[in-house]
C-alpha cells in the first residue's frame, strides 16, 4: 500500500496550545498532571488529572468563532477541535476557502457525555429518582450527540466532504487515521482533516473509570508522581482533556501544492479481539498481532522500528500485557530493541483523543530526531519483561516510529510513522 502524506498538524491541551510547545514541554520533563476537587459538582472527591482550567476555556471562546448549530449548545470538546484544526490547516499551508467535497473531517471521541447540570443533578438526587427517570437520564447519556464536533467543525469549515465520528474507546483517534489513510489510498478523497477531541476530566469519566479500578487512588503531595507506565509501582491511569488533528494527503496531492512532507503514515492495523470488555489475554497475543499487522500493511520488519510510543496507561493489567507483545514481536530477535516511551506519565489519559496526541508527538520526535522521556519509571513489574524505557529527553536518530492504541472492548490499533522531507 502507499504511504500517505502528513503536511500539518494541530492541538489543544491544559495551559498549552500547540503541538509544537508541548512536545518541548514533555522533552525537558515537565507534566500536565494536577490535583482536581471535584466539590463544585457536589462530591467530596479530590482527583488527579490533566483538566482545563477556566483561563483555557476564556482563550477558546475568545479564539474559536461561534457556529450556530440550529440553536444547540456548543461542547467544549467541539471548540477545542476547531481550534486544533484550525492550527493543523495553518501548518499544512491549506486555506479553508480551498477546501472542497474532496476534503474530509474524521474525529475520534469515547462516548458522548451529558451535560454538566444534568450530572449534578443525577449525583445529588441518584437516591430519589424513580426507575423511568433513571431510564431517562441514562437514554439521555447514550443518545447525546456524539458527532457534535464532527458537524461543528464542517460547518464552521464549509466541508462539503465526509465528517465521520469515531467512537472506538481509547483507539477513536487511531481509527480516524486510519480510516483516512485508507479512503486517500483508495483515491476517494486527497485530504483528511483527522484526529480526536475530548474531555476526559469530566466527573462522569472520573467516576465511571474508579468503578471500573482503572483509576489511580494515589494523591500525594506532588501529583506528577502518580503516572508510573510499565513501573513496578504503577497505580492506574488518570485521565485528561485534550485535543489534537493531523492533515493527510496523498502524496501526490501534497507535491503538486509544494506542501512541506512532515512525515508519512506508512502502515497501520485496527483490530477487534473479543476477548474481554475491560481487559485483553495477559499473555499480550492480540497487542502484538496489532503491531504485526501495521508491520505487515508497510512492507516492514521489526527491525526497521527504532522508537515506540507505547499504549501505556500505567494500569497494571493493560501494561503487563502491551510489555509482553511489546517482547514477543521486537526482543526475541538479534537486532537492537526500540526505545520505548509513554507519554501518558506527563499527559494522563484523554481516551478518544489519545492516540491522535501520540500521533502528533511521534510525528514530530521524526521531525527533531528527539524522543520524550517515561516519566516515574524505574523498574519493571515481577515477571515481566525489561524494556527500553526512555526516561529522560534525548537525542536519536529515527526513520520509522509506531504507536500503539488499545481500548476497553478490545478495540486494538497501531500506527507506523516514517520520516518526512523537512
Amino acid at each position: 500500500m502507499k504511504s500517505v502524506a502528513i503536511t500539518g498538524y494541530g492541538g489543544f491541551f491544559p495551559g498549552c496550545y500547540s503541538a509544537s510547545k508541548l512536545f518541548s514541554l514533555l522533552y525537558r520533563g515537565d507534566s500536565l498532571l494536577r490535583s482536581l476537587s471535584l466539590g463544585e459538582f457536589g462530591s467530596p472527591v479530590n482527583v488527579i488529572c490533566s483538566a482545563l482550567q477556566s483561563e483555557d476555556i476564556r482563550f477558546l471562546e475568545e479564539q474559536v468563532a461561534p457556529a450556530n448549530l440550529s440553536g444547540q449548545s456548543v461542547h467544549i470538546t467541539a471548540k477545542m477541535a476547531l481550534y486544533a484544526v484550525r492550527q493543523a490547516l495553518q501548518h499544512a499551508s491549506l486555506d479553508e476557502t480551498l477546501l472542497s467535497k474532496r476534503v474530509g473531517f474524521f474525529t475520534g471521541c469515547n462516548k458522548a457525555i451529558p451535560s454538566l447540570q444534568m450530572f449534578i443533578n443525577l449525583w445529588a438526587r441518584e437516591k430519589s429518582l424513580s426507575d423511568e427517570q433513571l431510564q431517562f437520564i441514562g437514554k439521555e447519556i447514550n443518545t447525546a450527540n456524539q458527532a457534535q464536533a464532527a458537524r461543528y467543525v464542517a460547518q464552521a469549515l464549509g466541508l462539503e466532504g465526509p465528517a465521520m465520528t469515531f467512537a472506538d474507546a481509547c483507539t477513536a483517534g487511531a481509527a480516524a487515521l486510519v480510516a483516512a489513510q485508507r479512503r486517500i489510498q483508495a483515491g476517494e478523497l486527497d485530504v483528511v482533516i483527522c484526529g480526536g477531541t475530548e474531555q476526559a476530566s469530566h466527573p462522569l469519566m472520573q467516576m465511571f473509570f474508579a468503578k471500573l479500578g482503572a483509576l489511580s487512588s494515589s494523591l500525594p503531595d506532588d501529583p506528577t508522581t502518580v503516572c508510573r507506565p510499565f513501573d513496578q509501582d504503577r497505580s492506574g491511569c488518570l485521565l485528561a482533556d485534550a485535543a489534537a488533528f493531523l492533515v493527510l494527503e496523498s502524496v501526490e496531492h501534497a507535491q503538486r501544492r509544494n506542501a512541506p512532507i512532515l512525515a508519512y503514515l506508512s502502515g497501520s492495523s485496527r483490530q477487534s479481539e473479543a476477548h474481554k470488555m475491560t481487559a485483553t489475554d495477559s499473555s499480550g497475543v492480540f497487542y502484538a498481532k496489532a503491531m504485526q499487522g501495521a508491520l505487515f500493511d508497510a512492507g516492514l520488519e521489526a527491525s526497521d522500528i527504532q522508537h515506540i510510543n507505547a499504549h501505556g496507561t500505567s494500569t497494571p493489567l493493560n501494561d503487563a500485557a502491551e510489555s509482553r507483545a511489546l517482547e514477543q514481536v521486537f526482543y526475541q530477535q538479534s537486532f537492537i530493541p526500540p526505545t520505548i516511551t509513554s507519554t501518558k506519565s506527563a499527559l494522563g489519559h484523554s481516551l478518544g483523543a489519545t492516540s491522535a496526541v501520540e500521533a502528533v508527538l511521534s510525528v514530530e520526535s521524526l521531525r527533531q530526531q528527539k524522543v520524550l522521556p517515561t516519566l516515574n519509571y524505574h523498574r519493571p513489574g515481577v515477571n515481566e519483561p525489561h524494556l527500553s524505557i526512555v526516561t529522560q529527553g534525548q537525542p536519536q536518530a529515527l526513520t520509522r516510529v509506531l504507536s500503539n492504541s488499545f481500548g476497553f472492548g478490545g478495540e486494538n490499533a497501531s500506527l507506523i510513522f516514517s520520516r518526512g522531507e523537512s
